[in-house]
């Protein structure tokens, strides 16, 4: 990191960490600072390397939530942004934001992806109209939606990804965003058009709910009812996830240990590195499947080329929460949606039996 930051912004770091916890400072200070792995930590403070993982991520949400004050306020949100603008010019948040957040290299994957977007274009037709985007990330959506002259407004839990936003929309006047947690704060009301794109209630990442299906039911069914309550009447919900037709099969796998071996040991030197200097690759594998609950898991690995040569493996555990189409189907209709057009995929194709779908749904607020 030193090779990275002046010691002024060094100093802006050492700062921020020193404001936290001791437990959760001297993690930060030893991997992101001194560089050590994960193990090399748990080894220094005798304590399981779970147990250091565990207080790396409370750490990034204390700094994250410190960084970006929730604001439920529809007056607040310029200044959130105007705070997304100060913390694009200071290295200590930005650099916080690109480690964490991973914002930029979500764009660098996923941010050519259009067939979405010419769909909505197609069924919003003419006129101007008030958009809601739930969860607009780095604005794929919201950005080209914006230019095409909609007045575009959107919210996410994920500051990275705001500060890549604010970079693509910083000269759109129609554009509105700002940092809000979906399931906890309130949507706003009277938008013409709501958009949940990506798969986005399938991939809930929140700890204290994905540890209970019940749990992770109820908030998906948030997404759908919070949805309803910010349209207007006649207004419409454009909805889209992946429907798949044999869980058990798509997902059980082989093992994430089997999956994994050499991983830890593939060569980074054909690796771009990022603007740290920092080669990177990711790999997800071990998935199982619950028919009972309904959750798929496995394991998301990351492996890291320092500068200074140190290479780093984290692996983490990701949930998802496969839905059905009758669930779904029943969620809309006790929310008060009628479904109006149904595909799989944005090409209007129908949806097909024993297969899987990428499905979309425009449903209009009765």
């Amino acid at each position: 990191m030193e090779r990275i930051v002046d010691a002024e912004n060094l100093a802006k770091i050492k700062r921020e960490i020193a404001s936290l916890p001791e437990i959760y400072g001297k993690v930060m200070v030893m991997y992101y600072l001194d560089e050590l792995s994960i193990a090399e930590i748990a080894k220094r403070l005798n304590i399981p390397e779970n147990r250091v993982k565990q207080r790396l991520f409370a750490a990034r949400e204390k700094i994250r939530k410190e960084v970006f004050k929730v604001s439920e306020n529809q007056q607040n949100q310029q200044k959130q942004i105007n705070k997304a603008k100060q913390a694009m010019q200071d290295p200590k948040l930005y650099d916080l934001w690109f480690n964490f957040m991973y914002g930029y290299g979500y764009d660098e994957d996923y941010g050519n992806q259009q067939e979405d977007v010419n769909l909505l274009l197609s069924l919003i037709g003419n006129g101007q109209k008030n958009i809601l985007e739930a969860c607009c990330g780095t604005g794929r959506v919201l950005v080209p939606l914006a230019e095409a002259g909609h007045n575009m407004t959107g919210f996410d839990c994920q500051v990275g990804m705001l500060a890549c936003l604010y970079e693509k929309a910083k000269r759109l006047v129609n554009a509105k965003y700002y940092y809000a947690d979906a399931i906890k704060s309130d949507w706003g009301s009277n938008f013409d058009v709501v958009i949940i794109a990506c798969n986005t209630i399938q991939n809930i990442d929140e700890p204290v709910i994905i540890s209970d299906s019940e749990e992770y039911k109820e908030a998906q069914k948030t997404f759908i009812s919070k949805s309803a309550k910010a349209l207007k009447q006649g207004g419409h919900l454009f909805f889209t996830f992946d429907l798949h037709a044999n869980p058990q099969e798509y997902w059980n796998c082989a093992p994430s240990e089997e999956y994994f071996i050499d991983t830890a040991n593939i060569d980074m030197s054909h690796e771009n590195p990022d603007i740290f200097g920092v080669r990177s690759r990711s790999v997800s594998g071990g998935y199982q499947y619950d028919a009972k609950t309904q959750i798929a898991h496995g394991i998301y690995r990351r492996i890291t080329l320092f500068p200074k040569g140190e290479r780093n493996v984290s692996d983490d555990p990701w949930y998802q929460r496969l839905l059905t189409l009758g669930e779904v189907h029943e969620w809309l209709a006790d929310s008060g949606f009628e479904i109006e057009q149904e595909y799989n995929g944005y090409h209007k194709e129908p949806i097909k039996e024993n297969q899987f779908n990428n499905v979309v749904i425009w449903a209009r607020k009765i």
